[in-house]
């Protein structure tokens, strides 16, 4: 449990590509960097913003494919995004994250709580969304989340159920369809759910 008096004014939940669950996560091929990252207070993403934004789209590249499934983005947004979307990151933060990657979940940062315990205590509807297409947040996490919850809609968005195209972890958010064919099910699922 826990969440004190904002639980009890929760009438729903959706979480839309993100998952406590990330055993089959492109980041986890990431994690031979470790022995070296963790002696950093942080990461700065500059790479991102100076080499990539200005690329993305442009050479076909492995950051595209990751963060993007390519048919689904306009080139200019993805370009933005890299562009505009990163912060600095604690390794601290980084650290908790490795937890994800463990069929056991994401836990604290001292590795005292599992936050997937957590989720059989959730008593208000909620939908999760996976694009079929993502590698950072595979559809494969996001099921297993969903199952733990009780009565979780959950929902694996790409062609093979109904959508135009195959949606990767940003798509969810600013995909070429995403304002009709995602945000159209979170503004049902929560105007039916949150009366």
């Amino acid at each position: 449990g826990g969440g004190g008096a904002v639980a009890g004014k929760l009438r729903s939940g959706v979480s839309i590509g993100g998952s406590l669950f990330m055993e089959d996560s492109g980041w986890k091929s990431f994690l031979v960097l470790w022995p070296v990252v963790k002696y950093l207070p942080t990461i700065h993403a500059n790479f991102f913003q100076m080499a990539i934004a200005p690329l993305s789209f442009r050479l076909n590249s492995f950051w595209d494919k990751f963060f993007f499934c390519q048919s689904n983005v306009d080139p200019k947004v993805a370009r933005q995004m890299f562009r505009k979307n990163w912060e600095p990151m604690s390794t601290a933060l980084l650290g908790q994250l490795r937890s994800a990657f463990k069929p056991e979940g994401l836990f604290s940062r001292d590795g005292t709580k599992s936050y997937v315990q957590s989720l059989a205590a959730i008593r208000i509807p909620m939908l999760v969304l996976a694009g079929a297409a993502d590698k950072q947040c595979p559809p494969s996490g996001l099921e297993k989340l969903a199952g733990m919850v009780a009565g979780c809609q959950y929902e694996c968005l790409g062609r093979d159920t109904g959508q135009a195209e195959q949606y990767g972890h940003f798509d969810l958010i600013v995909g070429a369809r995403a304002r009709d064919e995602v945000w159209g099910k979170v503004l049902r699922f929560l105007e039916h759910h949150d009366r």
